[in-house]
């Protein structure tokens, strides 16, 4: 008899910022059974025994996910990925506090360097042109 060895193998990010939850996985296979840890600041959501797993960087302290997959032989491999965990980004938005009443062209900038932007207004202004570049312009709702 000739036992089928899995090699281990996890996909997932290579960084997680800091609060935030990122998906680890194994390849699926028939009767293979999972069993995942971390190390530093990562940290799994619910049970470590699918296939993926939601892990959550809860210190800025770099880790790894590790996966030991059993196949229905008994045979174990083991395999790690190594996760850096970033700072949030700093969040400090520049523009007007208070505006009048239908006003336009209200600017608002935040941070140069990110990767993404997204942006919303609550009430009834509304944002002119792109709503996901670093710089927007704002019309005032009616107050």
């Amino acid at each position: 008899m000739t036992a089928i060895v899995y090699i281990c193998s996890i996909s997932g990010p290579s960084s997680i910022c800091l609060g935030a939850t990122a998906t680890f996985a194994a390849p699926a296979g028939t009767g293979l059974t999972y069993d995942w840890g971390t190390t530093g600041g990562l940290f799994i959501q619910g049970g470590g025994s699918a296939r993926t797993v939601q892990v959550k960087a809860l210190q800025l302290a770099a880790g790894t996910v590790r996966l030991t997959v059993t196949n229905a032989n008994g045979c174990k491999s083991t395999c790690t990925i190594p996760v850096s965990v970033t700072p949030a980004p700093t969040c400090a938005v520049t523009g007007p506090d208070l505006v009048c009443p239908k006003s336009a062209d209200n600017i608002y900038t935040a941070p140069d360097g990110m990767s993404r932007y997204a942006w919303s207004v609550n009430g009834s202004g509304t944002i002119v042109g792109a709503a996901n570049a670093r710089t927007v312009s704002v019309t005032s709702g009616t107050g």
